[in-house]
């Protein structure tokens, strides 16, 4: 009967060599595991009169498998392979294909083989001891070739089963030029060819379909001849490619297939059905029991637990918790179920390997023929569902009724433990904030065209940008199942599907078109239109940004599959905070640097007091810091209670600088301490000069959220002509790496003053005090810097950006060992009297500066002294002065 052969054969010629002499292909991490096909290293043969001398379906020549000895009775294969690495990826394979005795080692060894490509010969033995059992078993090594083939020797381990394969047209051989064709039994064989020697041996026909091989990123690369068994073998399950993340798979249709990936091929042939060994099933099937829906499957003895599943693909028993990673499916087909879940739509498996004996329980990705994902259910008398696997005859159930307890497939178990109650899941999605993503590129989300308010407005998908306008709150609809209102945060209004099929927002109005039902769909959410019966679906199914949302009839493509991922509220980033419905947003008072400056609403002016920095911390909440002062929002002395005021502080991390984002479910947010959910953030009025402060829940002030960025100048700015200070540390060149590249970061704030400025000039030129004189050096404090380079590393305090002077250039280039001249003759700070020097100017001597602080004192880094504060005359005389901070 059609089905498939076996893997790797056993004996050896008489004169060939015990081993197969290929290079190894693959490895352990070459392969995704056998539960997902072999990486894509199937071989399959060319057919009938295809292929070419030059076609995959030739190869290197590699050496047989020589577990027979060709003219006396087949020694026995050794218990265990020594190459075989216990709880490796194809350990269960190979000890399948020993089992079934299609696959039997290196001859004369206890090794089977890893690692060595399988040659064509061994892969007729492997077919024929599957077709013709006893016959392969009984063979002598004395049959004489009857291929019609000249590269076939007569009287050797493989002629049998050569003048087998070729008889049935199994396999084609290779045509030559002068019109006959070539076995080539040593050759290596490659996965194009084994898929088409297995679709021979199964009689599928040259009409058949390939379109699914589109689906592999290399189809294009599949040799014509091999199309059609490459395509049957991965519809069958037999292969499904190498897994090389983001959704992206490669079959190698040329690559050599080694024993240990052809073994795992066989064994699930057997698992899919393409090879039968004509024995019984192990549990027969059942009838449908209209499982239609999502379920939680909870234990009937212990109702606290339900099956769950995890990220790492283990299935056990969990808390009870109605959430979707305990939601199930259940797929009806031909007497068993497919259980499903829901969430990440993989089905429960048995380990691949051997039948009748125990197993783990895992999820796998669907293979709808696949014995191991096949479970008949049987009705106890109380009512319960009991589940027996096909491809082991094992029950479904628990190590343990505990918590955590692994799911195993068992022999025996107490009827109790491997019974089950099925609750219906009637709602899917929890309610929140969510990121909407297409299925085929999750780095763009569903977004509202410029983040519009306006009704009507497009949606189409676009990059991830943390905006409001891809944030859409998820709210089940009142009275109805698994009904949803999908909300734009940016606005407040509602995803509906328009009288054009169009996907818009529209302001709520109760309308069957704003309402969405959701579904699974291979682990991915399905939104179906309420008004229209259409699906939520990316037009001609593009994912590039811009691609317009619309509503479709149903037809299962990716382009209508979307993920959910439950969004903080607020991205990190410059923020204004406005009052909705006003023309006010929240203000610190008179652009105060002070601590316990109070906080106030005022009319939207774009300065520095009026933007917020929102960070996120690690439990969850937030802190919004003013970029002007660099202190927090914070509630005064910590008091939790309406009244209390709201003002600014220094960061310290206590709950009074906390908050909860809350949305509103219309487009806005409250402000809610993190310690606190009685009181929020709330005015005592909605005009300009309004306090700030907590009040009740209830009156709690609607907020908006709308992104900034810092003026291009804050605060005092030097004339034009003259390097600038900045709130942002100075950043080197690309070229400037290493020792030599410390920058002392900005110490000012974006509204900062000049006199702000000259006292971090100042200050930081103090911290360098006691700091060793090295020239030509501009380093920490602490490590060493000559007079110029201290200043520079003084300059830098206040962000500003000396160019191509810098510290690495200070101390590589000649030009630069002496920039105290330089900056003097080239006047770039603005000159001034040494009678009118002010503090915060920088003094010149011959070959020297310093940094005049004030009552006639300087600050320095002279030879032998280092950083010290003196006299302004203690350097020698004075040849000029000039104001930094103009």
């Amino acid at each position: 009967m059609p089905g498939e052969g076996g893997d790797t054969l056993g004996a050896g010629s008489v004169s060939g060599p015990g081993v197969d002499n290929a290079s190894a292909l693959g490895s352990e991490n070459d392969a995704p595991s056998e539960l997902s096909a072999p990486s894509g290293k199937d071989t399959f043969d060319g057919g009938n009169n295809a292929g070419s001398p030059s076609s995959p379906d030739a190869g290197s020549a590699g050496a047989p498998d020589t577990g027979d000895a060709p003219s006396a009775p087949e020694p026995p294969a050794p218990e265990t392979f020594t190459d075989v690495e216990p709880g490796s990826w194809y350990e269960p394979g190979v000890l399948f294909c020993q089992q079934k005795k299609i696959m039997k080692g290196i001859a004369d060894t206890t090794l089977f083989g890893v690692g060595q490509s399988l040659t064509r010969a061994q892969m007729a033995v492997m077919m024929w001891r599957y077709a013709d059992p006893e016959a392969a078993a009984s063979y002598l090594g004395d049959a004489d070739n009857e291929t019609g083939m000249d590269d076939v020797e007569s009287r050797t381990w493989y002629t049998a089963a050569a003048n087998w394969s070729v008889e049935n047209k199994v396999i084609n051989g290779f045509p030559q030029d002068d019109g006959t064709f070539a076995f080539k039994p040593e050759v290596p064989i490659t996965l194009d060819q084994f898929c088409t020697i297995i679709a021979n041996f199964n009689h599928v026909g040259p009409n058949y379909g390939t379109a699914s091989l589109t689906r592999f990123s290399d189809s294009e690369s599949v040799p014509q001849w091999a199309a059609r068994g490459l395509a049957w073998c991965a519809d069958k399950g037999l292969v499904s490619g190498y897994d090389r993340g983001g959704g992206i798979f490669e079959l190698c249709p040329t690559a050599e297939l080694p024993r240990e990936r052809a073994a795992t091929v066989f064994m699930r042939g057997y698992d899919v059905g393409v090879f039968d060994d004509g024995s019984a099933p192990l549990v027969s099937p059942c009838e449908d029991l209209g499982l239609s829906g999502y379920w939680f499957i909870r234990s009937a003895s212990a109702s606290s637990l339900s099956v769950g599943a995890r990220s790492d693909g283990d299935v056990q028993l969990a808390s009870a918790n109605f959430s979707l990673s305990q939601t199930f499916t259940f797929s009806y087909d031909n007497g068993y179920y497919h259980i499903i879940y829901a969430e990440a739509g993989l089905a429960l498996e048995t380990a691949p390997g051997i039948a009748n004996s125990p197993s783990d329980v895992s999820l796998g990705a669907v293979v709808s023929q696949s014995k191991r994902q096949q479970w008949s259910a049987v009705r106890t008398e109380s009512g319960a569902l009991r589940f027996c696997n096909l491809a082991t005859g094992y029950w479904l159930a628990p190590q343990d009724l505990t918590m955590g307890s692994p799911l195993q497939a068992v022999e025996s178990p107490e009827e109790d433990a491997s019974s089950f109650v099925l609750v219906e899941q009637q709602d899917l999605l929890s309610e929140g904030l969510f990121t909407i993503s297409p299925k085929r590129d999750s780095s763009k989300h569903l977004d509202v065209v410029d983040a519009s308010v306006d009704d009507g407005a497009n949606v189409q998908i676009w990059h991830d940008n943390g905006s409001l306008a891809q944030k859409w709150y998820v709210k089940r609809a009142s009275g109805k199942v698994n009904t949803y209102t999908l909300q734009a945060a940016c606005s407040g209004k509602q995803l509906a599907a328009d009288s054009n099929g169009n996907a818009v927002q529209r302001a709520a109005d109760g309308s069957s078109e704003q309402l969405w039902r959701a579904d699974f769909s291979g682990g991915f959410v399905v939104f179906t239109n309420l008004g229209t019966g259409r699906v939520l679906d990316l037009a001609d199914g593009c994912t590039d940004a811009g691609t317009n949302v619309q509503t479709y009839a149903a037809n299962g493509m990716d382009a209508q599959r979307f993920s959910l991922r439950e969004t903080q509220p607020l991205p990190e980033g410059l923020y204004t905070i406005c009052l909705a419905g006003t023309d006010q947003v929240i203000d610190l008072r008179d652009e105060s640097q002070k601590s316990n400056a109070n906080i106030q609403t005022w009319i939207s002016n774009g300065t520095g007091a009026q933007i917020w920095n929102i960070e996120h911390n690690q439990d969850g909440s937030y802190t919004f810091t003013n970029c002007g002062s660099k202190m927090a929002i914070d509630i005064c002395d910590g008091i939790m209670a309406a009244g209390t005021n709201v003002q600014q502080h220094e960061v310290n991390g206590s709950q009074a600088q906390k908050w909860r984002a809350i949305y509103n479910g219309d487009g806005t947010f409250s402000l809610v301490p993190f310690a606190s959910g009685s009181v929020a953030l709330g005015t005592t009025g909605a005009s300009g000069g309004s306090n700030v402060e907590l009040v009740s829940r209830d009156a709690a002030a609607r907020l908006t959220f709308q992104m900034a960025t810092l003026p291009g100048k804050v605060g005092y700015q030097n004339p034009a002509g003259y390097y600038q200070v900045s709130s942002r540390s100075v950043t080197l060149p690309d070229y400037a790496s290493g020792y030599f590249s410390y920058v002392t970061p900005s110490q000012i704030a974006p509204d900062a003053t000049r006199e702000d400025c000259i006292n971090a000039f100042i200050q930081r030129a103090r911290e360098y005090i006691g700091t060793r004189y090295i020239e030509p050096w501009s380093s920490w404090p602490g490590d060493a810097v000559d007079c110029s380079g201290l200043v520079l590393q003084c300059l830098y305090a206040t962000g500003m950006d000396m160019g191509w002077y810098n510290p690495y250039n200070h101390r590589w280039l000649p030009e630069q060992t002496y920039n105290s001249m330089n900056w003097y003759r080239n006047n770039t700070f603005m000159p001034v009297s040494t009678s009118a020097m002010q503090k915060g100017d920088v003094v010149y001597y011959q070959g020297h500066i310093g940094i005049y602080i004030g009552n006639g004192r300087i600050i320095d880094s002279w030879p032998g002294i280092g950083v010290t504060e003196r006299s302004v005359y203690a350097p020698g005389r004075v040849i000029g002065a000039a104001r930094p901070f103009a």
